[in-house]
């Protein structure tokens, strides 16, 4: 919380019990009112800052790499997600992370990373997910054979 409106905060309380001791009616009503709205001022703040916070702890609002992806407004990975479910986002993710697992590029280490973010993407999505078929999915699926990674 920015310490202006804190400290704005204090000195409308010094005024409201200012005009407390004076018995001045007039400018008490003034200050109250002016309290009433600082307070919304400050809660307002408060509620973009934690919907800020809780952006920037999303994994749908970080990118690894760069920062291609975020300038689109939309990731691609969101749109998968949006269009498709929770199936399309889960077999996107599952492609991806092989391709960040068996590719040799410059980083291994921005790979893995790479590989994790797209993860916590699913996850996130299978927490938000309301359908119980997605947290209690069965575990005797038949899952094609895959080929080893070079």
């Amino acid at each position: 919380m920015s310490e202006n409106v804190q400290d704005y905060l204090a000195f409308v309380q010094e005024k409201i019990d200012q005009a407390h001791q004076k018995e001045n009616h007039e400018d008490l009503i003034f200050w109250q009112e002016e309290r009433e709205q600082a307070l919304a001022k400050k809660n307002y703040i408060a509620s973009i800052e934690e919907e800020l916070e809780s952006e920037s702890k999303s994994a749908f609002g970080r990118q690894v790499g760069g920062d291609h992806y975020k300038t689109m407004g939309v990731q691609p990975l969101e749109a998968v997600y949006a269009n498709f479910g929770y199936d399309g986002l889960h077999a996107s993710v599952y492609t991806k992370v092989l391709k960040y697992l068996g590719r040799k590029k410059d980083s291994p280490i921005q790979d893995l990373k790479k590989a994790r973010h797209v993860l916590d993407i699913l996850i996130e999505a299978a927490e938000k997910e309301t359908d119980s078929w997605v947290k209690e999915r069965p575990r005797d699926v038949d899952m094609p054979d895959l080929p080893p990674i070079p």
